[in-house]
């Protein structure tokens, strides 16, 4: 038995530090890096009568194929994504086989080792992606979710901020990346905004507007299976909207927390509603002692959690969760026996390093050049 991981671009670190981890704690592991393919990497799935579907696919690490393998786990690093064919062909041709090979490799996420845990499961994945059920999901739990509105229609928008006071939290569905320059990178997640920056262009691009939420504290909580750790930060005196960007900046001041009991059941409850195993939850306490809910994200990074707060044993929770296969997972080891700290010393570094130089980066999907 092994763990597959699916490395959505060579880049991220994080997989290189989960491998390494697994391959410490003496696990069997397989990487697929499906963006090498169809450019440079095969996939297949043959079918009869008589078999379960079979399916073939080259790995990208060492070339060799996975074929009717079973894995104990198998995380999806991120949504699927497949290598950029335009400069290989016509671009009219180039089109229609991203199609034809996209539909191949989505297919294969459902086929592949059906008795694995997925972390997550494709399906459950894209559905958690949909902001507007997420909010819908929590609030028929009993969340307190901020007064919300999602749309492209100027007018209701600036009736929805003139009912908040004037000023409300403006997010985008997805993350967004303008290229300045030549190395500058900008990237938006949330900001305030009044109704005097809503005019008609709004109608070409629909967006989340919220309530502000006097913050106290801004809270994240990672579940691996029914293992939770909540990391809190100090907002109370914040100059940001969005927590994730100041984390290392502004506002370094990050340390576990421990929530209420029945806090954490409701989080637990939604993770299993949604489908989820694996997600990292944005909330807040407000200065009243209030929790609200953000939002849910199924393939949120954690590592750079432990970084700042070394005593989190999330690398080490993670590979243990993933070499159990057990959704119902919770740690019993009481002392981490592999460390994010030791793998930023480690040759994992340089394993993550050779992944960027041998295989496939997957396209920007949101760049945008100024």
């Amino acid at each position: 038995m092994s763990v597959l991981i699916v490395v959505v671009t060579p880049f991220v670190y994080d997989t290189a530090a989960v491998a390494w981890g697994l391959h410490e704690l003496c696990y069997d592991v397989d990487v697929w890096f499906p963006q090498d393919y169809p450019a440079s990497a095969s996939l297949s799935i043959e079918l009869n009568s008589q078999d379960t579907a079979r399916v073939y696919a080259t790995t990208g690490l060492d070339d060799q194929q996975f074929g009717a393998k079973t894995f104990t786990s198998i995380w999806l690093r991120h949504r699927l994504k497949i290598s950029d064919l335009s400069i290989r062909t016509n671009p009219a041709d180039a089109a229609f086989a991203a199609i034809e090979a996209d539909h191949l490799a989505q297919a294969t996420l459902h086929l592949l080792s059906p008795s694995s845990m997925w972390v997550n499961h494709p399906r459950c994945n894209e559905e958690a992606f949909l902001k507007p059920l997420q909010l819908d999901i929590a609030r028929k739990i009993g969340f307190n979710i901020p007064k919300t509105l999602m749309s492209n229609n100027p007018t209701l928008i600036h009736k929805f901020i003139s009912e908040l006071g004037g000023v409300a939290v403006f997010k985008t569905f997805n993350a967004a990346t303008w290229e300045s320059g030549n190395d500058s990178y900008l990237q938006s997640m949330c900001t305030l905004i009044t109704k005097g920056y809503v005019n008609d262009s709004a109608a070409l691009c629909p967006a989340i507007y919220q309530e502000v939420i006097a913050k106290q504290l801004d809270i994240r909580v990672i579940v691996m299976g029914k293992q939770l750790f909540a990391i809190s930060q100090d907002s109370s005196q914040a100059n940001y909207v969005d927590s994730r960007l100041s984390r290392r900046i502004e506002n370094p001041h990050i340390s576990p927390v421990t929530l209420p009991k029945e806090v954490e059941c409701q989080y637990l409850q939604l993770m299993e509603y949604i489908g989820l195993v694996y997600g990292c939850i944005d909330l807040a306490k407000d200065k009243a002692g209030v929790y609200w809910f953000f939002e849910v994200n199924p393939n949120g990074q954690f590592l750079g959690y432990e970084e700042i707060c070394p005593s989190l044993p999330l690398l080490d929770t993670f590979c243990e969760f993933l070499a159990s296969g057990n959704q119902q997972y919770l740690r019993k080891q009481k002392r981490p026996r592999v460390r994010f700290k030791d793998f930023l010393k480690s040759d994992g570094i340089q394993t993550s390093l050779a992944w960027q130089q041998k295989h496939i980066q997957a396209p920007a999907k949101y760049i945008y050049r100024d």
